[in-house]
């Protein structure tokens, strides 16, 4: 089924073709941690690693050392499992960006997220319980 020109996958098909990875989860119990190792060596060698979601879904210890081995070719974060981040090997790998959890916080995205928030109620959405996959 193809979505605006955009073809859904599998999680499987998304580690292993992805050339950008960027995450947008919420914590859960299915989402905590869900980035170890394991699946971050599922990742392309040449993937872009970005998470903009929260630091508790990826093994930032699994990263390092994927980022140090090359077996990922960057990676970018704004949310670390503890705020202030203290890996400073981390912090200075050359293939990694580290950047404050502040994109909300830009007049542009506040007026999105209260256009957004209008759009959904003069559109009548009415969310549906257990849509989200996590």
């Amino acid at each position: 089924m193809e979505v605006i020109g955009l073809n859904p996958v599998d999680v499987e098909r998304l580690l292993e073709q992805s050339e950008v990875l960027s995450i947008h989860l919420p914590v859960t119990d299915k989402t905590r941690w869900f980035y170890s190792a394991d699946v971050l060596d599922r990742l392309r060698s040449d993937c872009v690693f970005i998470n903009t979601a929260c630091g508790r879904i990826v093994d930032e210890q699994a990263l390092k050392e994927r980022l140090m081995d090359g077996c990922i070719i960057a990676a970018a974060i704004d949310a670390f499992e503890v705020e202030s981040p203290e890996d400073d090997e981390l912090l200075n790998l050359p293939n990694f960006m580290a950047m404050p959890h502040i994109g909300a916080g830009s007049l542009e995205a506040r007026w999105a997220m209260g256009a957004s928030a209008i759009e959904g109620l003069t559109g009548d959405f009415i969310p549906k319980p257990g849509v989200f996959p996590f």
